[in-house]
């Protein structure tokens, strides 16, 4: 009875943390980066890192399981869905505030149709608190449909990380996603330390934790984009039908009737993004991947998963 219950609990301790570790996968990219044009601006002046503004995403998004249509912007490059701060973002957490005269607009710009509008944010021209010559630039873009979340960095002119980053837990910014359920206690989070062009990402987060804690090591240069994909989003199959597999053997992996003009991500065991393929055919060589067990997601054209595939490499 004892033995039971052990595998009892461990069951339910496996599913839920498989739970919270597939909520969110990440990757590094980069892109150019572009100023928003003509955007809605919440403030050019007067802000500081703790000020905050709501926007209205004017779509429902999805974030760490809950449905939300708006989001709380404040100048430290902290985001949060609702007033007991218990879903955070944190595109770019550190202490900013506007620059004198009015030139550091924190602003906002829905583009393109539903069902897959974005909304960006941007925060531009931002001073760091404790430098006056430091600036930052950066976007945070939130995808209707998939759930994504980007954040992209512009030209940020940083002469002393150690000085303005004070308070975090390295010389970089606080970059990562958390649900809390509690002030206290984070049910799920995820977040960014290391070098800032290749960040380790932490993983099941959770208990009594600091968010700025959870930073890379230096400014991310301009161009770098970090994607946060919500892997539980847009699912038609949970599991592979009788017409469309996919399948592991000798180093490669094979397709069978998957959608034209797709896309593959690949996850491994961490929920850690290693794979992003376009328009694949039949097989790709995965011999550059370690042996273990990942989870093959297939895109079609619309950018709606599929269905996903649990495989085994050896």
């Amino acid at each position: 009875m004892i033995q039971n219950l052990k595998l009892f609990v461990l069951a339910i301790l496996f599913n839920t943390c498989s739970i919270l570790n597939a909520q969110y996968s990440f990757s590094v990219s980069n892109a150019a980066y572009s100023d928003l044009v003509s955007p809605n601006v919440l403030s050019s002046s007067g802000w500081s890192y703790a000020t905050s503004f709501s926007v209205n995403l004017g779509f429902n998004f999805s974030f760490a399981g809950n449905t939300v249509n708006s989001i709380n912007v404040e100048g430290g490059g902290f985001t949060f869905f609702d007033p007991s701060y218990n879903n955070l973002l944190l595109p770019f957490g550190c202490r900013l505030k506007a620059k004198a005269g009015g030139n550091s607009p924190i602003s906002y710009f829905s583009e393109g149709t539903a069902p897959t509008r974005i909304m960006k944010i941007e925060w531009k021209n931002a001073e760091y608190f404790y430098d006056v010559n430091a600036t930052a630039n950066f976007q945070l873009w939130l995808f209707e449909g998939i759930n994504r979340i980007e954040v992209h960095v512009g030209t940020c002119t940083v002469p002393n990380a150690t000085l303005v980053y004070q308070g975090n837990g390295a010389a970089g910014p606080a970059v990562g996603a958390y649900k809390f359920v509690s002030i206290n206690n984070c049910q799920y989070g995820i977040g960014l330390t290391g070098a800032a062009a290749s960040p380790t990402v932490n993983n099941f987060l959770s208990g009594n934790i600091n968010v700025f804690n959870y930073a890379v090591a230096g400014t991310p240069s301009t161009g770098t984009v970090y994607n946060f994909y919500d892997t539980n989003t847009g699912l038609e199959k949970k599991e592979v039908d009788e017409n469309r597999n996919v399948f592991a053997s000798d180093k490669s992996i094979y397709f069978q009737n998957i959608p034209q003009n797709n896309s593959v991500l690949i996850y491994n065991i961490q929920a850690k993004l290693v794979k992003d393929l376009k328009d694949v055919k039949e097989r790709i060589n995965a011999g550059d991947l370690e042996n273990g067990i990942y989870f093959v997601r297939i895109m079609n054209e619309q950018n709606k998963q599929v269905f996903t595939k649990k495989i085994l490499l050896n």
